[in-house]
């Protein structure tokens, strides 16, 4: 269900996948600035309204980790996720339910 909502918030040339339990990453590919942010913000306001007929108590929050920027052609894949999982947890560990975003610098 999450992934059907995070799939319907992003572009058809970006990529959803599961990145263990309870993890998701999206890579995008945007050119014009903020528009993952915009996206971001989105998917944490689709998930914050969600509801569920058979449990209407029940309730879901997501926190998000995010990386922006143009990436160093030097660089590995593994370096931008990890600095991703980073921001999450900073996401985590600051409220939960929100958007932590890394920029990186050229």
């Amino acid at each position: 269900m999450i992934a059907g909502i995070i799939n319907k918030c992003i572009n058809p040339s970006d990529l959803c996948c599961r990145y263990g339990g309870e993890e998701f990453i999206v890579l995008m590919n945007h050119s014009i600035t903020g528009s993952g942010k915009k996206i971001a913000d989105h998917i944490l306001h689709k998930i914050d309204n969600l509801t569920f007929s058979s449990h209407p108590d029940c309730h879901v929050t997501i926190s998000i980790g995010s990386v922006s920027g143009i990436p160093a052609q030097e660089e590995e894949l593994d370096h931008y996720i990890k600095k991703a999982d980073s921001a999450l947890y900073h996401a985590k560990n600051t409220g939960r339910n929100k958007l932590v975003e890394y920029k990186m610098t050229s």
